[in-house]
């Protein structure tokens, strides 16, 4: 996620969405609890084939931010998903990042107290 948002500053990126597929380790991902109004994060320790990665891209107080989700792959054949914290790419991840020349933007909602997209 660093690098991803990295990249999206250095380009002064605002709105996009990506897909991608490759291998990670050391991954840590989640779900949002609606009762507690937090992320459950889940770390994933050692490799994992990424078998699906989506997301967007959108400017949050005025910076890049990334939602991301990914299914992974596990050593014993099972699958792990949900939100994407971060995660080391060992040996290689395939991104295709497109984006649009017009900005999105999130903004929080009062009920979740989540950055969702602003229409």
């Amino acid at each position: 996620m660093k690098g991803l948002l990295a990249f999206a500053r250095k380009h002064r990126l605002t709105a996009g969405h990506l897909t991608g597929i490759g291998a990670i380790s050391d991954a840590v991902v989640g779900y949002f609890d609606p009762q507690q109004k937090v992320y459950v994060k889940i770390h994933e320790e050692g490799q994992a084939e990424l078998l699906s990665l989506t997301g967007n891209l959108a400017l949050y107080d005025g910076a890049p931010f990334f939602h991301i989700h990914v299914a992974l792959g596990l050593r014993d054949s099972s699958t792990r998903g949900g939100h994407l914290f971060e995660a080391i790419v060992r040996p290689t991840v395939e991104l295709v990042l497109t984006t649009y020349s017009t900005s999105v933007r999130r903004k929080i909602d009062p009920d979740t107290g989540l950055p969702l997209l602003d229409p």
